[in-house]
Order: C-alpha cells, then structure tokens, then sequence
C-alpha cells in the first residue's frame, strides 16, 4: 500500500513541476507539497530535486507565480 501512494505522489509531482513551469502559476498548496517533498521524501531522485529547484529559482526569479 505504501508503494502505491508514492507512485502516485511521484505522479503528481512531474503534474505539477510541468504545469508550474508551463503555465508560470503555482498554487500555494502545490509549493508546500514541492517543499516537503524536498525535505521528506527520500525517495527522490536527483534530476527530480533539481526539478523542483527549477521551479524555486522561477518563483524567485519572476517567472512563476504563486495563487491562492
């Protein structure tokens, strides 16, 4: 059962990453779950921390913006 929620939460991580940077809008929920997942999940390859980085350094540099 736990495999089975974390392939899923593996799949809304790339919906969201790809969403963020395509659409430039972040919601604010989604950047919580971005930020646990950095720091909680371990499971994380490499190329998808560097992912979600991407979208931080967007955030800070304009080009996402975070909603409500």
């Amino acid at each position: 059962m736990v495999s089975s929620v974390q392939k899923e939460s593996q799949f809304n991580l790339h919906q969201v990453l790809d969403s963020a940077l395509k659409n430039g809008v972040l919601a604010r929920r989604d950047h919580l779950a971005l930020t646990t997942a950095m720091f909680c999940d371990t499971s994380l390859s490499a190329a998808e921390r560097n992912q979600i980085n991407q979208v931080f350094d967007s955030i800070r540099m304009g080009r996402v913006q975070l909603e409500d």
